[in-house]
């Protein structure tokens, strides 16, 4: 059967549409692959970037850690020096408190006398004191004197500074003395020798009947 014009251009117009609809699918195609390969590309860079602000991270890590180490390396040789220093200042403060007690032998028994009415009656030195328990002690200023005629035992200790724990320590120490026959059966004289003590230190000391000698005093 032959074909009509009509026919031919009918035919013509299908393929048409079908080509458009082809050239449609192509072009689709072609712009999904296109922005694929957008995106793969910028996975790519946030990739690359991660890995170099990983690096920098781990970079500025170990610049932490080196830190860290000189830090603790600082630290302890600060500490040791602190420690050294400490027991330079002990060392400077026994010897301060040696040198008070020696000026303090050479001069108490004349304060003694005029100040409270004591009499010397053996040279004033330091003394190691041994309890019945196996317990130690030394006794920086101790003596035997009179006082009205009564015999008295002059103990007493020797501060740079004194303080309100000195006045404490030297009534224990006393009371602990208490236990020893030769002590039990004397009253006690109770002094400190100090460079400094402050005015409430001083009323604190008068309260607790200890005599404080002041190194000026000599």
């Amino acid at each position: 059967m032959a074909l009509t014009a009509e026919d031919v251009l009918y035919v013509e117009e299908i393929i048409s549409k079908k080509l458009d609809e082809r050239e449609k699918i192509i072009t689709i195609g072609r712009s999904d692959l296109n922005e694929l390969k957008d995106a793969v590309k910028n996975l790519i860079i946030s990739q690359d970037q991660l890995t170099i602000a990983q690096f920098q991270s781990e970079k500025r890590l170990d610049s932490l850690t080196v830190k860290m180490e000189e830090l603790t390396d600082a630290q302890i040789k600060t500490e040791r020096r602190l420690g050294e220093l400490g027991s330079h200042i002990k060392g400077i403060g026994k010897s301060i408190g040696y040198m008070l007690e020696n000026e303090a032998y050479r001069f108490l028994p004349q304060i003694l006398n005029t100040k409270y009415g004591i009499e010397v009656k053996e040279k004033i030195l330091r003394k190691g004191i041994e309890y019945s328990d196996g317990e130690e002690d030394e006794i920086n200023i101790i003596c035997k004197g009179k006082k009205n005629g009564e015999e008295i035992y002059v103990i007493g200790e020797s501060r740079s500074r004194l303080d309100k724990r000195d006045i404490k320590d030297i009534i224990n120490t006393a009371e602990k003395l208490k236990q020893l026959p030769e002590f039990k059966a004397n009253k006690q004289f109770l002094l400190v020798v100090t460079h400094y003590a402050a005015p409430s230190v001083l009323r604190y000391a008068e309260l607790k009947n200890i005599a404080v000698v002041q190194s000026y005093e000599f």
